[in-house]
């Protein structure tokens, strides 16, 4: 689906261009906060991963992050792909929480959270549509488990069984998603 150089080692003739942005973003993200300050690092038009929490990172009655290996997984096969939250998580998390219950893994890709926006309906799709027309991405893809916050039909989504979260196999499609029409 997408054309681009996700994995090491293979490179392609194309600048990137990259916006330099605040070290830390702030947290919680609050709605009217600018999108610029959802950020912790240098956003980069390469490949992005917009994840939720509940239900991806860990089945729907669980408390713990008990998938977050898997995301750990992709992001080690995946070394040019950033990682942007885009879980309600981010509305009332504080860095100190972000930083206890997160791998490190995990917490060194998540480069930015997408803003808090009230727009109705498919406000989860609106917010991440928002954060990528902002920073000029398009090669990107959303791990979610509730499709009633995005377009029928909405390409850009991969829907994760929310009784399992995510798994390896579910890892491994997301990782092939990816690297369709890679050189």
């Amino acid at each position: 689906m997408f054309g681009f150089t996700l994995f090491q080692g293979k490179r392609r003739k194309e600048i990137e261009r990259s916006v330099a942005l605040p070290k830390k973003a702030t947290l919680p993200i609050k709605q009217g906060y600018p999108i610029g300050s959802c950020c912790n690092a240098n956003i980069h038009q390469g490949p992005t991963l917009f994840y939720d929490v509940d239900g991806v990172l860990h089945p729907n009655d669980v408390g713990n992050l008990c998938c977050a290996n898997h995301l750990v997984s992709i992001i080690n096969k995946a070394p040019s792909l950033q990682l942007i939250m885009s879980s309600n998580w981010r509305e009332t998390m504080d860095h100190e929480f972000f930083e206890r219950v997160f791998p490190k893994e995990i917490l060194d890709r998540t480069t930015g959270f997408t803003p808090v926006l009230e727009t109705y309906p498919y406000r989860r799709q609106r917010e991440i549509e928002a954060f990528a027309a902002h920073f000029g991405l398009n090669r990107y893809l959303c791990i979610d488990d509730q499709e009633r916050l995005y377009e029928p039909g909405w390409p850009n989504l991969y829907t994760i069984d929310r009784s399992r979260g995510l798994d390896e196999k579910t890892a491994e499609s997301i990782l092939s998603h990816f690297s369709e029409g890679a050189e």
